[in-house]
């Protein structure tokens, strides 16, 4: 009777034991789940959505003309009309109507705003002649090369509206 409750006892212990054990290492599992599920919560957090502006399709390509004919000194409005129908289209629109403003470089959607800025830039620049190239080859900022056809080529495509009425 004796060796078996002291076995009893001795099993007792064991068992409370190894449930501590267990309970420490569930805790610790947990733990690191919580980790893990905050990190990929912040992930998704600096992901943009396919209905952002900050989203950018991987097939979108920097190298392409968005329109035809492209910008001369004498097409502006139409210019103007199909750029603005097309960059709508691809959800674009705010980074030359300034709707998209430049985050700060600490900012987490920096990065993604970057990328589109830079998209957008390089659409207008292969969107033009090659002698206004030259003019924005250097402007970093869509909205600004943007301000600055309108401001350059939109009196003169409006003269020359009137001159054909």
């Amino acid at each position: 009777l004796i060796v078996l409750t002291f076995f009893f006892l001795s099993m007792e212990a064991f068992l409370f034991v190894m449930y501590e054990e267990l309970c420490c290492a569930l805790n610790h599992f947990f733990s690191i789940l919580h980790l893990f599920l905050s990190a990929m919560s912040e992930v998704s957090k600096q992901t943009p959505t396919m209905d952002s502006y900050l989203y950018l399709h991987p097939s979108e390509n920097p190298a392409v003309s968005l329109v035809s004919p492209v910008l001369d000194s004498t097409n502006y409005h139409s210019w103007s009309r199909s750029m603005i129908t097309t960059l709508s289209a691809k959800n674009k629109l705010e980074f030359v109507d300034g709707g998209a403003p430049k985050p700060a470089k600490t900012d987490r959607v920096y990065g993604s705003w970057r990328r589109c800025n830079n998209m957008v830039v390089s659409w207008i620049v292969h969107s033009v002649s090659i002698s206004i190239r030259q003019s924005i080859l250097w402007m970093d900022r869509a909205e600004e090369i943007w301000r600055d056809l309108k401001s350059r080529y939109s009196q003169g495509d409006l003269l020359r509206i009137s001159d054909l009425q």
